[in-house]
């Protein structure tokens, strides 16, 4: 019997799930639930509070700018809980997005406007192999830059439809988020230490 590498098992495990648009879909909602799932069972205040943090963030125009003032002065968050819960939280939504855009293009109208979208970035893409090398940097800004339609859903979608490859997107999402959480985070931590 032949044994599998790590490696091997773990790209095994990721084209059983790319093959499947039930497991693209659920894959991601199943490791956040673990996620959570864990938190609870170390400790439930904390999982209240991750919850709070969480929900904050994804669901309030101004997110980062709200969220983590909440974790760090109202909840009482270690900061590296906060950057860890946010930057892995935006890594399983541009995971999600990323494996299921194929099906947002087939709602109507919408579908249409993303497909000529892709095939614009996709041409521009290609023109120029420097384009493609600012394009990324680009990108990496501009899930960092704290304004709004910015950030990990935003850059997900858009590296996607320019036609980076799914490993360069999330990259960029993690670069650009840790970017933009460790700015917020020294700038609250120094008027904490200010003020405190």
């Amino acid at each position: 019997m032949m044994s599998m590498s790590p490696k091997g098992v773990l790209l095994a495990m990721y084209h059983t799930i790319i093959s499947s648009s039930v497991l693209r879909f659920l894959f991601p909602i199943l490791v956040y639930g673990l996620f959570l799932a864990v938190i609870y069972l170390y400790d439930y205040d904390l999982f209240i509070k991750t919850t709070i943090l969480v929900g904050t963030y994804v669901f309030t125009p101004m997110g980062l700018e709200i969220a983590v003032p909440l974790g760090i002065f109202t909840l009482k968050l270690k900061p590296l809980h906060v950057f860890f819960s946010l930057v892995f939280t935006d890594v399983i939504v541009a995971t999600f997005i990323m494996w299921n855009l194929p099906i947002l293009k087939k709602v109507p109208g919408l579908g249409k406007i993303l497909m000529m979208i892709e095939e614009k970035g996709k041409k521009s893409f290609e023109k120029s192999k420097k384009l493609a090398g600012t394009t990324f940097a680009g990108l990496i800004l501009f899930v960092a830059i704290p304004i709004q339609g910015t950030g990990a859903i935003s850059g997900s979608i858009l590296g996607t439809l320019i036609g980076f490859p799914q490993h360069l997107i999330l990259i960029a999402v993690v670069s650009g988020t840790s970017l933009r959480l460790v700015v917020y985070l020294m700038t609250i931590l120094g008027i904490l230490h200010i003020v405190f």
